[in-house]
């Protein structure tokens, strides 16, 4: 009888360190999640809000409130974002028949200039005029390194406060860019 308490506690005890075990991973893979999250700024409502989508051909999120100030050594963040569909662009390599497929993303100083440009055609057009003209003149080369990048946000930028928007541009985000080869 005494053998057969004791099978049955030798019994039990895997079971219980499993679900324990199982607990203690399932817990360290949320934490690494949601710190991996906060890390890579994916949520941040305590900085940024929480931002809307909506729209088909271009959207724009409010993604600062009114509040919030950036620091003086922190570089300035968007009130609102200009959201535009995918560029596909011929490069301008010599001899060689290459494409850019680029999405872009135009951050404005003002609140209201994201959705205002985006329901007005004629800035949406000139919006992404001037974006393709750009990317045309590139090669491969300057697109895939990171200075070519850097080169490209800043040139569209600068041309972008040149157009009548009534709002600064205050950054260009390239959020997907896929080079053919």
């Amino acid at each position: 009888m005494a053998d057969m308490n004791n099978d049955a506690a030798t019994a039990a005890t895997p079971a219980s360190n499993t679900s324990k075990l199982s607990l203690v991973l399932l817990g360290v893979t949320i934490a690494f999640v949601a710190e991996h999250a906060a890390l890579m700024g994916v949520y941040r409502p305590w900085k940024y809000g929480f931002p809307s989508v909506g729209g088909a051909t271009a959207a724009a999120v409010a993604v600062q409130p009114e509040h919030a100030q950036p620091t003086p050594g922190e570089a300035k963040v968007a009130s609102s974002v200009l959201k535009l569909e995918s560029f596909l662009v011929n490069l301008a390599d010599p001899g060689k028949h290459r494409y850019v497929k680029a999405t872009c993303q135009v951050g404005f100083d003002d609140k209201e200039a994201g959705p205002r440009i985006g329901e007005d055609p004629a800035l949406l057009s000139a919006t992404r005029q001037l974006i393709l003209e750009v990317l045309a003149t590139r090669v491969s080369d300057q697109i895939v390194s990171a200075e070519g990048k850097e080169e490209i946000r800043k040139e569209i930028r600068d041309k972008l406060n040149l157009l009548p928007l009534k709002a600064k541009v205050v950054d260009v985000y390239l959020t997907d860019l896929l080079v053919q080869y």
